[in-house]
């Protein structure tokens, strides 16, 4: 399905863009293959990073990049969830590895939810008819930041830098304005946080019966 017309980019993404291809050239001349499908995915997660003023209508019109966005989504999810636990001196117990899956699941379906709730709001307020996994794809790529929510010093940046990335990825798909992608983007985790008021008592007990 054809995206809507693409907005007037941001003035500084011609020197992010620029960025983000010196950076993957660095990376192609160190000997790292960035055709293979491991490759695509570190490329793109660091052209999604520095909002490349391509990337997000690019993987949501690659149907082929439905099997990475996924990987993505895992690999943050996992990260976010295992790592500060992994780093403490705690040991793993039962209970701990329940609580553990509970947030894992509960952080993708939070994901998942809010994707859905954007795609509908879009085709809705905005007119257009995206899918589902037009959406998804884009949004996926732009919580590249999230990577390294690990670094405590790098929470601010982190947090800064996801605002901007997943506004990128909702302005460049529906081919809104910042102001009605930002209104799309709270609106999103305003349904999420009611959503997973209800969900979050299910999972954890279904979770903690298994």
């Amino acid at each position: 399905m054809v995206l809507p017309n693409a907005p007037t980019q941001w003035p500084f993404q011609e020197k992010t863009t620029a960025w983000a291809a010196s950076a993957t050239a660095n990376l192609s001349k160190s000997g790292f293959a960035p055709d293979t499908p491991h490759g695509s995915i570190v490329t793109r997660l660091i052209r999604a990073a520095m909002l490349d003023k391509t990337v997000y209508r690019e993987v949501a019109t690659d149907p082929k990049s439905e099997k990475e966005a996924w990987m993505v989504m895992g690999l943050i999810i996992g990260l976010v969830s295992f790592y500060p636990y992994l780093t403490s001196l705690g040991s793993f117990s039962a209970s701990s590895l329940s609580r553990l899956a509970s947030s894992a699941v509960l952080m993708a379906v939070a994901w998942l939810v809010r994707v859905w709730i954007i795609q509908m709001l879009a085709n809705m307020w905005l007119g257009s008819k995206l899918t589902f996994q037009q959406m998804f794809r884009p949004l996926a790529y732009a919580q590249a930041p999230s990577l390294l929510s690990f670094l405590p010093q790098m929470s601010l940046l982190v947090t800064v830098l996801g605002i901007a990335t997943n506004t990128a990825a909702i302005r460049d798909v529906t081919g809104c304005s910042t102001a009605q992608a930002v209104g799309l983007s709270i609106v999103s985790v305003i349904g999420v946080l009611i959503c997973m008021g209800i969900a979050s008592p299910i999972i954890f007990k279904l979770m903690a019966g298994m």
